[in-house]
C-alpha cells in the first residue's frame, strides 16, 4: 500500500499522470460491470492481479479493505482519495 500511497501522490505532482488516472477512474464509473473491468486490466498488471486476489480472500468489501490498509499503514484514507478527485 506504501507504494501505491506513493504513486498516488506522485501522480497528483505529475499533471499528466493526474489525467490518466481520472480517465481510468471516468471508465470505471461508466462501466457496467467495473470488476470485470480490473480484471482485465490486471491481466497485465500484476500488482493490480495482488490487490484484487487481496479483496477477494479478504471476503470483505474493497472500500472496507482499502480504509483498514490505510490505517494500518498510517495514510488517511481520505487524502487519497480527495486527491482522486482532482
Amino acid at each position: 500500500m506504501t507504494k501505491l500511497y506513493q504513486q498516488l501522490n506522485q501522480s497528483q505532482l505529475s499533471k499528466n499522470n493526474n489525467n490518466g488516472l481520472q480517465q481510468m477512474i471516468n471508465i470505471m464509473s461508466q462501466s457496467n460491470n467495473p470488476m470485470q473491468l480490473m480484471q482485465i486490466m490486471a491481466q497485465s498488471n500484476p500488482q493490480l492481479q495482488n490487490i484484487l486476489n487481496l479483496v477477494q480472500t479478504s471476503q470483505k468489501s474493497p472500500k472496507t479493505l482499502f480504509f483498514e490498509m490505510a490505517q494500518q499503514r498510517g495514510v488517511d484514507p481520505q487524502q487519497i482519495l480527495q486527491m482522486l478527485q482532482h
